[in-house]
């Protein structure tokens, strides 16, 4: 199964009517998916880091860091997201700086810093996820990097899972 059809499959599933939460977008194909499925969502992203360069190794830490400059991985983000603009919450901060500002949710998509971070986000925002809703993450099978803690974190969550698609797993909180 494709990611991005996870993704449109978990929104579906996940309790009604609520936002979504997404951490990491980077060029926004996620966040397009799931905003072009009815959902509003409150994207975190700093535009610090992202896939592009060949730094895959240890010292790397599991973040890409990208070539390309802040300010064009932002107006990228929002050429091919204006269309669905009114749907979409941009905090341009790391999950610590801005969790507070995020409402009860129904998905969360974390797709973020693989390494620490990861763990800070499903501390500060699973919270936010209500009971029964859907947590999706990115690189849980270690497919584009080898350098992830996801699994480790996820697996540590004892959630039910509902799905996978390629490096994704999809998880429900318990009632």
């Amino acid at each position: 199964k494709d990611e991005a059809r996870l993704l449109w499959d978990c929104f579906q599933i996940a309790p009604g009517g609520m936002p979504v939460c997404e951490v990491g977008s980077y060029r926004g194909r996620s966040t397009s998916v799931l905003a072009a499925a009815g959902a509003t969502i409150h994207v975190i992203e700093p535009f610090l880091l992202a896939p592009g360069s060949p730094n895959d190794v240890p010292e790397s830490s599991g973040k890409y860091v990208s070539d390309e400059p802040r300010p064009v991985i932002f107006a990228t983000f929002f050429k091919y997201l204006a269309r669905f603009e009114p749907q979409i919450i941009l905090h341009p901060s790391k999950t610590e700086n801005c969790h507070t500002d995020i409402p009860s949710i129904g998905l969360l998509h974390i797709d973020g810093d693989h390494m620490e971070g990861v763990f800070t986000d499903i501390l500060l925002l699973t919270p936010k996820l209500v009971s029964g809703g859907i947590a999706v993450f990115h690189d849980y099978e270690p497919v584009h990097t080898q350098y992830t803690r996801v699994k480790e974190a996820v697996d540590a969550l004892n959630w039910e899972v509902v799905d996978r698609a390629v490096s994704a797993i999809a998880v429900r909180k318990p009632a």
